[in-house]
Parts: structure tokens; sequence; C-alpha cells
């Protein structure tokens, strides 16, 4: 994943890219990106075999159950990660006693 992300280094930061006008559809960007946006093309790229996984994959992490509209879209990053998680795409690390 790193060596994938070092690929995107220099990519037009897009700030709210995916909030655009009119009934919410799938955007897959690869060329310019917003924080979460580049979060979340890195791993659906990295666990997607094909073009089609990873479209399939992106709907699935960032629309609770997979249902594309504006109010599904998972806005906040805690429940992005908590899908994720529960899809077995992302896991947590144990905290190291500070």
């Amino acid at each position: 994943m790193a060596r994938l992300a070092e690929f995107f280094l220099g990519s037009p930061y897009w700030a709210m890219s995916l909030d655009q006008s009119g009934r919410e559809v799938l955007l897959l960007y690869l060329t310019q990106f917003d924080c979460m946006l580049f979060v979340e093309q890195l791993l659906t790229i990295v666990s997607a075999d094909s073009f089609d996984g990873f479209a399939e994959r992106t709907r699935c992490l960032r629309y609770r159950n997979g249902e594309i509209s504006h109010c599904t879209r998972q806005h906040y990053f805690q429940d992005w990660v908590g899908s994720a998680q529960l899809q077995g795409v992302l896991e947590t690390s144990p905290v190291w006693p500070g």
C-alpha cells in the first residue's frame, strides 16, 4: 500500500470531492483526492482483484449497506472505519500502553 501511495504523491488535493449537486452516484477518482478519498481509494485498490471489484469495494465501504445516496454515505471517519472492520477490509492494532 505504501508503494501505491508513493505513486499518487503530487496528485492535486480536491476538497469535498464527493459533494456534487444532484443525485448521488458512485464517483471513483484516481487523479485527485481529498484526505478521506485518498485513504479509501488506496485501501480499495489493494484489496480488489479487478476494476469492478475496486468499484464494488468502494461502494460497500463508502455507503451504509452499499446503498448509494448522500444520506447513507459514511461521512465520518469513525463510521467508515467501523464499516471497514466489519467487512474485514481493515483491522485495528492493539493500543500500546503509554
